[in-house]
């Protein structure tokens, strides 16, 4: 496979991303897309395994750094609301690129994230500019409230974690900001009728099983065809470990090949 280095820009932001371009135009996933990010604080690394298994299988792929997330890249966000209401739209930059790179037009769009990622991967489903193309989200980490997560969010680990990983951000994204926020914007989701499957580890302690058994509810209520998936290993900080489930997944759907 070939890989290239991008900058997407949208607004004030300039993020960095990585395409991968599979070589053997005979593989029957090579017209298909696969887009993913990471979560808050983290950068595209984290889901390198999942862009690469991807490529592996002979998908065009790529992922990309949120904007203000300091391990990715240096560029700041100075207005809280832009972040919120923008951040997903970088999914349909990386697609445009994709779509100029490859001169393919997809005739499936794999869009995912990790934790927040996974957020505006479903915000990005709903993008209208990708409203022609056959498209699904594989969100990793995905919670619809904390509530269950209350003994281990008051411990002091996670509170000197905090401390620690808040300022790889930029400061208008402080958690004290962010997690009201997406507590928030997580119940009032209202994608409809796409397919999407979410995957938690059983020992994922920030975005617990029974989180992400109600964001699952919810968003079935709402007319999704949802699925779900358990594993036993993949806590919340390990999430490219999550490339094999995605990867069967998308097999045992047929959505690849």
């Amino acid at each position: 496979m070939e890989i290239k280095r991008i900058v997407l820009t949208l607004g004030s932001f300039a993020v960095n991303g990585i395409f991968f371009i599979p070589a053997a135009k005979t593989n029957p996933n090579f017209n298909k897309f696969a887009i993913f990010t990471h979560g808050y604080t983290s950068h595209k690394g984290d889901v390198l395994s999942w862009a690469h298994r991807m490529a592996f299988a002979g998908l065009h792929s790529a992922i990309f750094d949120l904007p203000g997330h300091y391990l990715g890249s240096f560029n700041e966000v100075n207005d809280f609301n832009e972040f919120t209401n923008n951040s997903h739209l970088l999914f349909l930059k990386a697609f445009e690129q994709l779509h100029f790179l490859s001169n393919i037009n997809p005739e499936l769009l794999i869009l995912g994230g990790h934790s927040l990622g996974s957020y505006f991967s479903l915000l990005a489903l709903d993008i209208p500019e990708l409203a022609n193309i056959r498209r699904c989200a594989t969100c990793v980490g995905s919670t619809y409230s904390q509530k269950q997560d209350k003994i281990f969010l008051e411990s002091d680990f996670y509170h000197d974690t905090l401390k620690l990983r808040e300022q790889l951000v930029s400061p208008c994204l402080r958690s004290s900001q962010m997690f009201p926020w997406i507590k928030e914007r997580i119940s009032l989701l209202s994608t409809q009728s796409h397919k999407i499957h979410l995957i938690t580890g059983e020992d994922d302690i920030v975005a617990t099983p029974q989180g992400t058994m109600s964001l699952y509810n919810h968003l079935k209520n709402l007319g999704n065809d949802m699925t779900l998936y358990f594993p036993k290993t993949l806590p919340h900080h390990r999430p490219e470990l999550a490339a094999s489930f995605i990867y069967s997944y998308l097999k045992k759907e047929k959505l690849i090949s």
